[in-house]
């Protein structure tokens, strides 16, 4: 199955400890990065930064990080369409 557009959903569970999975698709072949940031905008962690072929991806983020708020940024940019391009972020709460 194939979405019909890009599309990141929320972190399931939120809160969460130790570990969340974060889900999206993309509609058509193309390069994305997956990325955790602090609230200062600190990059924490690289979850994903390949090509992708389209479909729907699931990703679990473990963390060992400090309780707090953490955010996730999902950019996609079609290889055969630079000008179509997403980018969204989401929030997620981290408890120990």
């Amino acid at each position: 199955e194939i979405p019909g557009e890009f599309m990141l959903n929320k972190n399931y569970p939120n809160p969460f400890n130790p570990a969340t999975t974060i889900t999206y698709g993309i509609p058509a072949k193309s390069r994305v990065e997956l990325t955790v940031f602090n609230v200062i905008g600190q990059k924490i962690s690289s979850l994903v930064d390949e090509v992708q072929s389209p479909g729907f991806y699931a990703k679990t983020w473990q963390s060992d990080v400090a309780s707090g708020v953490y955010l996730y940024r999902l950019v996609a940019t079609e290889v055969k369409d630079p000008s179509h391009s997403f980018t969204k972020t989401e929030k997620m709460v981290f408890i120990k």
